[in-house]
């Protein structure tokens, strides 16, 4: 089977916050940097092909809309130490 890899980053020039998008086969690793944001304050928002992560601290909010090769659910989401770390995986059609 062929593998596919592909890894994008993304900085703060759109207002959110730095990011790192990986896919691997059908999986895709979203990285973000949130610090000091605590968990309870971040949102995902998955749509089609479409990520929305936002989140709150005091009056600042962040949002970051990261378009998606194909349409995915969430597999896996850890938060640790200011980064989140979410797996994707290609939604069944």
């Amino acid at each position: 089977m062929k593998k596919e890899h592909e890894k994008r980053k993304s900085a703060r020039k759109d207002g959110g916050f730095p990011s790192t998008l990986s896919v691997d086969g059908d999986r895709i690793q979203v990285i973000a940097e949130l610090p000091m944001i605590s968990e309870e304050k971040i949102r995902l928002d998955l749509e089609t092909t479409l990520l929305v992560i936002s989140a709150t601290n005091g009056d600042k909010q962040y949002k970051k809309k990261i378009s998606l090769p194909w349409e995915a659910r969430l597999g896996k989401k850890r938060f640790r130490k200011g980064i989140l770390e979410l797996t994707l995986e290609k939604a069944d059609l």
